[in-house]
C-alpha cells in the first residue's frame, strides 16, 4: 500500500519523533515514506502537528555528537516549518495527556 493512499483525505497529522528523524537524516529505508508526508505538508495539503517533546527527542543525538547543523535542521523543521503547528507542552496539557492515556 502506498503512503499517499493511506493519508488521502487526512488534513492533520501528528509528527512523531521517528518519522521526523527518518526524513531529516535521509534514512535509506524510510526516507521515501516520510518524503511523501512532508511533501504533502510543504504543498499545504497536510498540517503537521508536533510538540516540544518531539523536538527534545530529535535533538538528543545531534547534541550528544556535537552535530550543531543537524540539530538546527531539526529545529528549523519542527519549530519554524511551514504548515507545521508546534505545540508547547505546559503543565495542564501534561496532566490532560496523562488522564487521556490512563483511560486507554
Amino acid at each position: 500500500m502506498k503512503i499517499n493512499n493511506v493519508i488521502q483525505g487526512v488534513r492533520q497529522l501528528f509528527l512523531d519523533t521517528a518519522p521526523i528523524i527518518y526524513y531529516v537524516e535521509n534514512h535509506p529505508n524510510y526516507y521515501q515514506l516520510t518524503e511523501a508526508i512532508f511533501d504533502g505538508i510543504d504543498e499545504g495539503l497536510l498540517l503537521g502537528v508536533t510538540s516540544t517533546i518531539t523536538l527534545s527527542e530529535c535533538l538528543v543525538h545531534p547534541y550528544k555528537l556535537g552535530l550543531i547543523a543537524l540539530a538546527q535542521d531539526f529545529i528549523d523543521l519542527i519549530v519554524y516549518g511551514e504548515n507545521i503547528n508546534f505545540i508547547l507542552i505546559d503543565e495542564d496539557i501534561g496532566k490532560l495527556a496523562a488522564q487521556i492515556k490512563s483511560k486507554v
